[in-house]
């Protein structure tokens, strides 16, 4: 007998037998456990992990070039042909607590208008 999609047959005699609640609680469990075990099997979510040689390279260039950021160590890795995002980078630094690079304009305006000034007129 079917019922809007739902098939309707006699009860068996085995589930008719009153049960505790822990125990139809347990084999609930068990039966999720086991579904979703099936269906998805050993699966991460998310990107795939930097390789450990890029991840190396980005940890060095950041080292070896303190006054680079993030934006500058990806453009260098796209020049050598290795696919990474800039976030991905950005990402790597911050988890090794990697400082971002100092800010370029560390002189204010009136010692740049000084240093002009000391420079003469250009022609």
């Amino acid at each position: 007998m079917r019922t809007q999609g739902l098939l309707l047959e006699p009860v068996p005699r085995l589930l008719a037998v009153r049960r505790k609640p822990a125990t139809l609680m347990r084999w609930h469990r068990e039966l999720v456990r086991r579904v979703r075990r099936w269906t998805h099997p050993e699966r991460h979510g998310g990107r795939p992990p930097l390789a450990a040689q890029t991840r190396l390279l980005v940890l060095r260039l950041a080292a070896e070039n303190p006054t680079w950021g993030y934006k500058r160590i990806h453009g260098k890795l796209v020049g050598l042909c290795i696919p990474q995002s800039a976030s991905s980078v950005w990402n790597l630094l911050h988890r090794h607590r990697i400082e971002p690079a100092p800010r370029r304009a560390s002189v204010n305006w009136r010692e740049f208008l000084r240093q002009q000034a000391r420079r003469g007129p250009r022609v």
